[in-house]
């Protein structure tokens, strides 16, 4: 993963072409991961290794990441079904709000997709 990422002060990280963003905030008792823009493969990455910090080292209980303004595919979907999958060995949940379909349909054509909670619930084409 590359190090020349830059952290503002509002806690949002943005990949160096700036066309990605990821905020990581708390409500009540959720870490919430807001993301903007395209989840490529170097975003995807970024994604993951968030992800792993946060349902893994760290150990949070639920994990929500809002897709509502971003986009993604299979790689992305590997990375949140990975999340899922920690956070539920550790007896915790991991929430998707508003992915687009594109995830939505990623994770359907995958039998590890069930582990994510999808809300609110969107059935694949």
């Amino acid at each position: 993963m590359s190090t020349d990422l830059s952290r503002s002060l509002a806690g949002e990280l943005l990949a160096p072409s700036g066309g990605l963003g990821l905020v990581v905030s708390r409500a009540l008792e959720t870490v919430v991961v807001t993301i903007h823009g395209e989840l490529d493969e170097v975003g995807s990455e970024l994604l993951d290794l968030m992800l792993v910090d946060l349902t893994g080292d760290q150990g949070h209980r639920v994990v929500a990441v809002d897709l509502a303004h971003a986009t993604g595919g299979l790689t992305t979907a590997t990375v949140l079904a990975a999340a899922a999958g920690r956070a539920r060995q550790r007896g915790g949940r991991f929430i998707v709000n508003e992915p687009p379909r594109q995830i939505v349909e990623a994770l359907a054509s995958r039998p590890w997709g069930e582990l994510v909670e999808i809300e609110p619930q969107v059935e694949p084409r």
